[in-house]
């Protein structure tokens, strides 16, 4: 796939919408706020301000996680450099993540260049539940991107053993579901290529 159109993909997979109408209905801890729909025209700024003035601290954490990874995915870089720490420190004032809100501090971890951080706070995730497919192939991701790839084939490699069996089990695939051949895409390509001795 090229990577433009899998940068794209990822875009509308982590704003994890699922109606083509707006206006989103609120957001809530497994829902977040989306601040673009698949068909609608691209706003003049990609990263405009579009997060709500009130909610609770996962609400908008989860609206400047959105924020942060539109401007992550199409720029600009400056924005993005400012919006990933600004989503990070949100979901810090969230008192309880559940896996979908870790995955989201992971991914923005990532982003941001955290790999180490990005690997540890999937690891939360896959401590309670080891199949997770978006924390695994987050974790991937991260190891891919930090040089460790033989950290990255454990885990692409348990993410392609689970797919099948994984894919439907968790309302956060249901929200990220552009992400999940993705992944499994990653994965099998990392997976193809042999481990140096």
């Amino acid at each position: 796939m090229p990577r433009a159109h899998a940068h794209a993909l990822v875009v509308l997979g982590l704003l994890a919408c699922s109606d083509a109408s707006p206006p989103p209905a609120p957001a809530t801890p497994s829902q977040p706020v989306v601040t673009s729909w698949p068909g609608q025209s691209p706003t003049p700024s990609p990263v405009a301000d579009q997060r709500p003035a009130a909610g609770s601290p996962r609400e908008l954490a989860d609206a400047a996680f959105n924020q942060a990874m539109r401007a992550h995915e199409l720029g600009p870089a400056i924005d993005a450099a400012r919006l990933i720490p600004e989503a990070l420190a949100a979901y810090e004032r969230v008192t309880s993540l559940d896996p979908d809100g870790l995955f989201h501090v992971a991914t923005l971890q990532e982003a941001g260049g955290l790999r180490p951080a990005a690997i540890a706070t999937a690891e939360q995730v896959l401590e309670q539940h080891p199949t997770h497919l978006l924390a695994l192939g987050i974790a991937g991701r991260a190891a891919i991107a930090s040089a460790d790839v033989a950290k990255a084939h454990g885990y692409y490699q348990r993410l392609v053993e689970a797919y099948e069996a994984e894919q439907g089990a968790r309302a956060e695939y249901q929200h990220h579901a552009v992400l999940l051949p993705i992944y499994l895409e990653e994965a099998q390509r990392v997976l193809a290529a042999p481990l140096a001795p």
